[in-house]
């Protein structure tokens, strides 16, 4: 597991079958957001190509700050492929952009 150096929103990333898990702190979701991508850059070709299931825990997003981020990580050669959450409204939204929303038993 590693976290995001120089960050005080802890990013803990954690390998798991489907790709990696990345679980997000608490805090506000511009920042988080900022946070992640920096880890992600910081992290430079090791993450190419990986798939994430990103766990935003109690975050409420809109299906545009979801594609915003999804449009963010390709770019970086990164494909988030599901979206955990408590927010049954973020789970929609994930929905509507084709993500997952739980992890496959």
């Amino acid at each position: 597991m590693t976290e995001a150096p120089n960050s005080s929103t802890q990013i803990k990333i954690k390998g798991i079958r489907e790709g990696l898990l990345v679980s997000l702190g608490e805090g506000e979701w511009p920042e988080l957001e900022q946070a992640l991508i920096e880890h992600i850059e910081h992290q430079g070709d090791f993450l190419k190509g990986a798939q994430l299931t990103l766990d935003i825990g109690n975050q409420k997003l809109k299906a545009a700050e979801l594609g915003h981020l999804r449009d963010i990580l390709s770019d970086r050669g990164v494909i988030l492929r599901a979206v955990l959450s408590h927010s049954p409204s973020t789970e929609i939204a994930a929905q509507d952009l084709g993500l997952a929303t739980r992890l496959s038993k």
